[in-house]
C-alpha cells in the first residue's frame, strides 16, 4: 500500500503542476484535474471554448494498478513525463507505457505489465 500512496502523490503533484500551464491560443479554456481514488484513475482534461467551438481534450490519463504499477494510457503532450516521476523516486519497473502494444513494451525500458 505504501508504494501506491507514493505513486498517487507523485501523480497528483504532476497533474497539479501541469494544470497551471495554459496554452496562449486557448485563453477561454480551463485545465481540470480528475482524480478517482476508488478506481485509481488520474486525468487532466482541458475544457472551454475556442471562438465558437467547444473544446474538451484529454491531456493525460494514468492508472495505478493493484500491484502499484502506474499505467500511462494517454500523454498528448511532447513531454517525457517519466523523467519527472523517476526524479521523484518512481522506479522505471513501476511504469507501464500502456499506449504501446504488448509486443512493443519489452523494448521500452519500462515495465511490460
Amino acid at each position: 500500500m505504501e508504494k501506491k500512496s507514493k505513486h498517487e502523490a507523485i501523480l497528483v503533484r504532476f497533474l497539479e503542476k501541469y494544470a497551471q500551464y495554459k496554452p496562449v491560443n486557448l485563453p477561454n479554456t480551463q485545465n481540470k484535474i480528475i482524480v478517482d481514488t476508488v478506481h485509481q484513475q488520474y486525468l487532466l482534461v482541458r475544457v472551454g471554448w475556442l471562438v465558437t467551438r467547444f473544446v474538451h481534450d484529454l491531456i493525460f490519463h494514468f492508472e495505478i494498478a493493484e500491484d502499484g504499477k502506474v499505467w500511462i494510457f494517454a500523454n498528448w503532450t511532447d513531454m517525457d513525463i517519466t523523467e519527472d516521476w523517476i526524479e521523484q523516486g518512481m522506479l522505471k519497473s513501476d511504469i507501464v507505457l500502456g499506449f504501446h502494444s504488448e509486443n512493443i513494451r519489452p523494448h521500452t525500458g519500462f515495465a511490460c505489465a
